[in-house]
């Protein structure tokens, strides 16, 4: 696997009470040898634990297409869990759920606005 750039840790209980760390991790994405008669692309490595049995890598065109892949099914992993009556909670004890990522942190936003 290349270095992790992006880590989540959370913790979840599935529906049978049990409580057990999740970790998703996607590794930097990295361009796989050409071989005859095919296109060149990229993979970028998932690891899901426990929640994907093995680590998985997801090929795009690109870098950006792999990543946005592999972080495409992290994200439906974890809803899937949820939706089968499972739940996930960061460290600190919050709810998570897919919608806040979507969300502007207030630190990004500053950053953005004194860029402006």
């Amino acid at each position: 696997m290349n270095p992790p750039m992006a880590m989540l840790q959370l913790q979840a209980r599935p529906e049978d009470g049990s409580d057990h760390p999740v970790v998703v991790q996607l590794a930097l994405p990295r361009q796989e040898p050409a071989e005859p008669g095919i296109e060149p692309s990229w993979g970028c490595e998932l690891t899901l634990d426990p929640l994907l049995p093995q680590p998985i890598v997801i090929y795009g065109a690109d870098g950006l297409q792999a990543l946005a892949l592999a972080g495409g099914l992290a994200m439906r992993t974890l809803d899937s869990f949820i939706d089968r009556g499972g739940q996930l909670r960061h460290p600190g004890g919050e709810p998570w759920d897919a919608a806040s990522l979507s969300e502007a942190h207030p630190f990004s936003m500053a950053t953005r606005r004194a860029a402006l």
